[in-house]
């Protein structure tokens, strides 16, 4: 998340424990020096979102806009899961009827108040 947050905003100014002054495509890279100097060693969780953030970045950002790609997504969601998301909402309910609103009294309400006048 970081690494896409970062590629997409790059002209963003960030400031990393009031030291360094960066643009936000260096983020991840600051991230895992950080960890780096903190562990000793490098962190491969750091190093593997970076890895798989790039390959996601790619493929959704970068190579639709390729004209080889003819504006081909390779990571588009499965027709199953928009099936189970989107296939089974139900279009004929409508909780919103005017006349149930409560800032607006029924008619009957009305005719009974006129009535009393």
């Amino acid at each position: 998340m970081v690494y896409i947050w970062a590629r997409r905003n790059p002209y963003v100014r960030l400031n990393f424990l009031g030291l360094i002054v960066f643009s936000a495509p260096y983020l991840p890279w600051v991230l895992l020096l950080f960890s780096m100097t903190l562990n000793g060693k490098v962190p491969q969780g750091d190093a593997l979102g970076i890895f798989v953030g790039h390959i996601y970045y790619f493929f959704e950002d970068v190579w639709p806009r390729d004209p080889l790609s003819h504006g081909k997504k390779w990571l588009s969601t499965p027709r199953l899961f928009r099936w189970l998301i989107e296939g089974n909402q139900n279009d004929d309910l409508d909780i919103t009827h005017e006349d149930n609103t409560p800032n607006q009294p029924h008619e009957e309400e009305v005719a009974a108040v006129e009535e009393e006048r």
